[in-house]
């Protein structure tokens, strides 16, 4: 077939497969995190913010999500196709890759395909704030193939310092960069270039320190935002960062959690070859023992398999090269920073070097035309599968459901269905549910809090009160139950029992006493005891002076009481941590107006018109009242 036509059929052919598999995406509801990172992250309603933030963690991201909610809000439907046409542009990224390392049009297109096509990158692809694995897999191969146009030049004759080269060098050096601004699991480019260069060394010949130095301005940007986070961490406190209230991550540790990987990678490589039983939440246990019979074989076999790639890479450099991909697209997150030990988004910048193992390995094995029929088997099986997937991400219930079918003692699915179950007043699911993960994990405060929404909405107060009472005997160190509590109190009209609840979280041993100090003055304030109010609200502050809920509610009081000088600084404060946030800006532009400060309450209102367009009509109404029209 004709070279041009080839081509134009197979990016046509890769464009169709994941309009068909991803079309019906575009309605997905969010999902977890992008509630968190999303619609309650209201820095990302301010785009100038945003784009100061560029060079803090995932800020190219971040800056992308900005860009969407300037344009269109949170409708998913935009969202969702940013995710998409990212996943697109990788699949035809990995065939131009291919389309270099194999000899006709077949095998890169199949290997495009299968990346494309594999049902494991519905979690990248349709879960939205998983963008940043497909931006940074995305700038990471286009990194790659500016590298290996800039080694092009080279074998052709041009010196190191050529327009030709330092062009295509640099622009790779700089698209890395960006690689790692919108996800950290990129930092790993430059060993994947190293790698290349002493497999595939120059025509020319390459010495080892050559191919050295040209990657080492590479480590560059991943250098400085692994300081950055680490800093970040350390001054949010590591040992509460990384501390995930679930039973299956106990013992945490980073050589706990090496050690958990040996055994992860292997279910990591079934999922890829035989993708069934897939989960968002797998609840996959941390080793609670170093050395046990399944890690000294996972390890042992782990070893086994570096034997034989470093004894085949001369042979066959293209399979070698294909599982150094592999595990460098693992290595940040499946190493020894104590995450989550397993989530399947995290194979999708893995998955090219899988793809280059098959395409290299099978031919070997099994010959090209056997090769090409399992890849095809492969390709048709895993399309059904895809589509299956995302119908499932369509529904939450549905969803967590089956998380549950496939993971029946999951913590997390059984928290978040038990919330789905209680949105969509299914009562009797839900009381089942949680009776079932309650025996399982009775120190889950979450599981208590939806036994107790459960029990008040069905109007039996006494009963929600009494398994509350429960649960903070187990949990006595639990804020999030205080919380609860002094709600429930609320709700039920039984408002001296409300703070006596936030005041026994106060003087409980472990409790979060900023956090419990911040709900305190918010009911101070409710009931009218502004002056308990503010005590309670500077208090907390004085323990946690980087808290934006605290200042902007301090804010709030201020603006009550009349203060508004203090309201002002208090909100403003509150927006130097939150840029965006509608409610401290309305609040801002109204203190501003009492105080007579209208470019303070004009600049609110400005900034309101792309956060919250009916808190900017309210705001501007009341600029129009209140303040002369400007002398022309």
């Amino acid at each position: 077939m004709d070279r041009r036509y080839s081509d134009i059929l197979s990016v046509c052919a890769i464009a169709a497969v994941v309009a068909l598999l991803y079309g019906q995406t575009l309605q997905v509801p969010f999902y977890l995190d992008d509630t968190r990172a999303l619609v309650d992250n209201y820095a990302l309603r301010d785009l100038p913010a945003t784009l100061w933030r560029l060079f803090s963690q995932r800020g190219l991201t971040n800056l992308t999500f900005a860009l969407n909610y300037r344009l269109s809000g949170w409708s998913l439907a935009p969202l969702h196709l940013a995710n998409i046409l990212l996943h697109a542009g990788c699949s035809l990224l990995v065939w131009l890759l291919l389309r270099r390392l194999f000899n006709g049009w077949l095998p890169p297109l199949l290997g495009a395909l299968l990346f494309a096509a594999h049902p494991l990158q519905t979690q990248a692809v349709t879960y939205l704030v998983q963008r940043s694995t497909l931006l940074g897999t995305l700038l990471f191969l286009s990194a790659f193939l500016l590298y290996l146009r800039a080694r092009d030049a080279l074998a052709a004759g041009a010196d190191w310092r050529s327009r030709v080269y330092l062009r295509r060098w640099l622009g790779a050096v700089l698209v890395g960069a960006f690689a790692v601004l919108a996800k950290e699991n990129t930092a790993t480019l430059p060993l994947l270039l190293y790698a290349f260069s002493r497999l595939y060394p120059l025509p020319a010949g390459q010495s080892r320190q050559g191919a050295l130095f040209s990657c080492l301005p590479f480590c560059l940007v991943p250098l400085i935002v692994g300081a950055m986070t680490l800093l970040d961490v350390w001054q949010q406190g590591g040992e509460k960062m990384l501390y995930y209230p679930l039973a299956s991550l106990q013992h945490n540790s980073p050589l706990h959690y090496l050690v958990t990987q040996l055994s992860v990678l292997w279910v990591y490589l079934r999922l890829l070859i035989l993708p069934y039983g897939q989960a968002l939440e797998h609840d996959f246990p941390v080793a609670g023992q170093l050395l046990t019979t399944q890690s000294v074989v996972a390890l042992a076999a782990w070893l086994l398999v570096a034997w034989l790639v470093w004894r085949v890479r001369h042979s066959r450099p293209l399979l070698a090269f294909g599982c150094s991909w592999f595990f460098l697209g693992l290595a940040v997150e499946s190493s020894i920073i104590p995450l989550d030990p397993l989530f399947e988004h995290r194979l999708y910048l893995a998955l090219p070097g899988f793809v280059l193992v098959l395409l290299d390995g099978l031919p070997a094995l099994l010959g090209t035309r056997w090769s090409r029929a399992i890849l095809v088997s492969s390709l048709l099986a895993y399309a059904p599968l895809t589509l299956q997937r995302n119908a499932l991400w369509q529904s939450p219930t549905l969803f967590f459901e089956d998380n549950l079918r496939v993971i029946p003692d999951s913590e997390r699915a059984s928290v978040s269905l038990s919330a789905f179950y209680l949105r969509d007043r299914r009562f009797p699911e839900a009381r089942q549910l949680l009776d079932r993960a309650l025996r399982l994990y009775p120190e889950n405060s979450q599981l208590h809090t939806n036994m107790v929404l459960l029990l008040s909405r069905q109007n039996q107060p006494q009963e929600a009160f009494a398994h509350l009472e429960g649960g903070l005997q187990q949990l006595p160190a639990s804020s999030e139950l205080y919380e609860t509590a002094a709600a429930l109190a609320q709700h039920w009209g039984e408002t001296e029992l409300a703070e006596r609840y936030l005041r026994r979280g106060l003087t409980s041993e472990g409790t979060d006493r900023a956090r419990l100090l911040n709900n305190l003055g918010v009911h101070y304030g409710e009931i009218g005891r502004s002056g308990e109010a503010l005590e309670a609200l500077r208090e907390s502050l004085q323990i946690d002076p980087g808290n934006p809920v605290t200042l902007r509610n301090l804010g709030k009081e201020y603006y009550a009481r009349q203060q508004w000088p203090e309201a002002m600084a208090a909100l403003r404060n509150s927006l130097q941590l939150e840029p965006g946030h509608p409610e401290a800006l309305e609040g801002l532009g109204m203190a501003a107006l009492q105080a007579g400060d209208a470019a303070s309450a004009r600049w609110a209102a400005a900034k309101l018109k792309h956060g919250d367009s009916l808190a900017a009509k309210r705001l501007e109404s009341e600029i129009a009242l209140r303040v002369r029209p400007r002398a022309r």
